[in-house]
């Protein structure tokens, strides 16, 4: 193929300077461009104009750049545009300098060194978060590793690669013939035998990149990626600590699960994985379980220089991570070279599992589409080097008869090492056609084991159960705040909270009612509602928030029910979740979510599509809520970091929304209101929490 001609010097798009060529491939080059409108440097990956002759290749790139812009995770770098110059097409991304977090890996492995465990999980927790944000959103990501995660100058993950994402919803045919591409050393088992992937695949790659980290080597590696793919799906997982004594064994407990061959034994969530990881920081190390000579020589006989994808680039191309002379490294990955080994096997069809998708976390009314990735992936992959478009490379027929007699049999065996060369270079592997069940919605939570496979895995944490109407909210980190809100809303801060119970929906008039009839509680100042007469007492309306209270009052009834005011944090975390969502739904403001647009209040279990992250109603509306914390507008800037709480005197805060009107910007999860404690009015109830026991 003929080399593609530079832009270098030139302006795409009527409106990108193009500064710096950062990588090329066969498919696609990344550009260090200016962007004079908005006077940001970007970076930017033009298609080769063969390819942009295609009109099916255009119309899959463009899905899928629309798909990715539509992510907003401080963790997941952005789409600012995507278009073509005549015949030439690109995608304009945030550019971000530092250093990928494969190259740190492989600085630390050359030096003998292994990351410490507290920076292992500063680093992977929001990775985590970021995941589970993108797998809300309806996207798996099917390619996670250290060459996809960029660690900026403040040392904070950045995470690429959305570009290749499935697009779960409408059952659009992306592919034709059902081929998995993805890097071996990070690829689950069921990628590897061609069966459908969801969530947890991407959970399944982030506990390699956990045992690589801590470890300092991937779990499995080999002189080809047949090789370490089969490993994925035959051998146990090494103990970690063969490696790295010094790790506690309740980490080696959570790779365990994050591994499990079967993804119905994995972390139903990332967060819950980012959960594991919080707990993990203060965990005293032990020494390894017995292990008998054997195995543990078997493990470390696996020669390290054999690492088959991706821990080091191809002889003969440049490398666009810059020598350290002071320059930075653009946040783009270059596209790898354009010859390699491809396998291809004929279709099989092994056996898959199914299940149903849970409730959606983004309301229901939204029009989803389930694409089925196959062979044309390939080219597809090919496109971007920031995108983890790999160049197509050529075939070999004696490693697709490999892979085509190790997964025949139903059952595989222990294991299977495939024969032929040895090579250093990266493959694409063309693996099994999957079962028309490739693309799926993320399933449910993993259904309880049994008491057989109890005993195979390691004991879970017991559950926490919440009482009746509270949903518990686990111990979690967030950004509190927001940097485009009100003066008070800033500086946007990270904010850490034990786990508390929340009220499920917002205190009824039936519910304070009760509290009245006991004697713990003083009849609210109001009784009409805006629109409606007798609105506290009628039963038509028992369901409706209570209003025309007090702070006083909404202090005086939690107290009667055992229960306390949220903090304001508390409040916020519940709402915007660890997403830091906008809005409770989401981060697109729609007024049929909330009682926004109805003319007074609404049942305090209505607007079941605009729950918050955790499924906590009317987070937006259909009433403001007393919070226990006192306003302080410079609260923020000294605020503490852990279970932060202001009790000086003054007025106290509210949060939330009311009803009857649209303006998105008096509904978001930061915004703040206060008033003194004597306040009441036709839009002011509350809710409760409540502290999780710690025996």
């Amino acid at each position: 193929m003929s080399q593609a001609p530079t832009w270098i010097g030139h302006t795409i798009g009527e409106r990108y300077k193009i500064e710096e060529l950062l990588g090329q491939g066969g498919m696609s080059a990344v550009y260090k461009a200016t962007d004079p409108n908005l006077k940001r440097t970007v970076a930017i990956i033009i298609i080769h104009s063969h390819l942009s002759e295609n009109p099916e290749f255009v119309r899959r790139f463009e899905q899928e750049a629309a798909a990715v812009a539509q992510l907003r995770h401080p963790n997941i770098m952005q789409v600012h545009d995507f278009d073509h110059d005549g015949v030439t097409y690109y995608i304009v991304f945030e550019y971000i300098p530092g250093q990928s977090l494969n190259q740190k890996l492989q600085d630390l492995r050359a030096a003998e060194q292994v990351m410490p465990l507290d920076e292992v999980i500063r680093i992977m927790t929001p990775l985590c978060n970021a995941v589970s944000y993108a797998h809300r959103q309806g996207m798996v990501h099917r390619d996670l590793k250290p060459s996809n995660v960029i660690l900026n100058p403040a040392g904070q993950p950045i995470l690429l690669d959305f570009g290749i994402a499935k697009i779960l919803g409408d059952n659009y045919v992306h592919t034709a013939t059902g081929a998995t591409v993805g890097t071996a050393q990070y690829m689950a088992p069921e990628q590897v035998l061609g069966e459908k992937v969801d969530h947890r695949a991407d959970i399944y790659s982030l506990g390699v990149m956990l045992y690589e980290m801590a470890a300092g080597r991937p779990p499995y590696e080999g002189n080809s990626a047949i090789t370490v793919m089969m490993k994925h799906v035959n051998e146990p997982v090494p103990d970690a600590r063969l490696f790295n004594a010094d790790l506690p064994p309740v980490y080696n407990t959570i790779l365990e699960k994050a591994l499990a061959k079967n993804p119905n034994d994995r972390y139903d969530s990332a967060n819950e994985l980012a959960a594991a990881l919080r707990d993990v920081s203060d965990a005293p190390a032990a020494p390894i379980a017995a292990a008998s000579a054997a195995s543990v020589t078997e493990v470390l006989s696996t020669p390290q220089a054999e690492t088959a994808v991706d821990t080091t680039k191809p002889a003969g191309k440049p490398d666009p991570t810059p020598a350290a002379t002071g320059a930075e490294t653009a946040v783009v990955p270059p596209p790898p070279p354009a010859s390699a080994t491809t396998v291809e096997t004929p279709p099989q069809a092994p056996p898959s599992t199914t299940a149903a998708p849970p409730p959606p976390i983004e309301p229901t009314g939204k029009k989803s589409r389930l694409p089925l990735y196959a062979g044309i992936a390939v080219v597809v992959i090919l496109l971007l080097g920031i995108g983890g478009f790999f160049a197509l490379r050529g075939n070999d027929d004696s490693r697709a008869n490999e892979l085509a007699e190790a997964t025949a049999a139903p059952a595989l065996p222990p294991a299977i090492q495939p024969t032929g060369e040895p090579t250093a270079t990266e493959e694409v592997v063309v693996l099994p056609e999957p079962t028309e069940e490739t693309a799926t919605d993320i399933p449910e939570p993993t259904p309880e084991p049994t008491e057989e496979e109890a005993t195979a895995v390691p004991t879970p944490t017991p559950t926490i159960e919440a009482p009746p109407n509270m949903t518990l909210i686990p111990a979690g980190s967030f950004l509190m705040g927001s940097p485009n809100g009100q003066p008070d809303e800033q500086p946007e801060h990270e904010v850490t909270l034990d786990a508390f119970f929340l009220d499920t929906f917002e205190v009824s008039n039936a519910d304070y009612r009760e509290c009245v009839a006991a004697g713990g509680c003083e009849q609210p100042v109001l009784t009409n509602a805006f629109t409606r007469q007798n609105y506290f007492n009628d039963p038509a309306y028992d369901n409706y928030p209570v209003i025309g209270v007090r702070w006083t009052h909404a202090n005086a009834y939690c107290q009667w029910a055992g229960k306390r005011l949220p903090t304001e944090a508390e409040w916020e975390y519940a709402a915007a979740g660890p997403e830091n969502f906008t809005w409770p739904w989401g981060n697109r403001f729609d007024p049929a979510l909330s009682a926004a647009g109805s003319p007074d209040t609404q049942p305090v279990d209505a607007f079941p599509d605009g729950v918050s992250p955790f499924g906590i109603f009317n987070m937006a509306g259909s009433v403001n809520e007393w919070v226990q914390d006192t306003y302080d507008p410079n609260f923020y800037a000294n605020s503490p970091a852990e279970n932060p709480l202001n009790e000086a005197p003054g007025n106290r805060i509210y949060r939330g929304g009311s009803f009857a009107n649209e303006n998105g910007a008096f509904y978001t999860t930061s915004r703040r209101y206060n008033k003194s404690i004597s306040t009441f009015d036709v839009d002011l109830g509350f809710r409760c929490a409540q502290d999780v026991s710690s025996e």
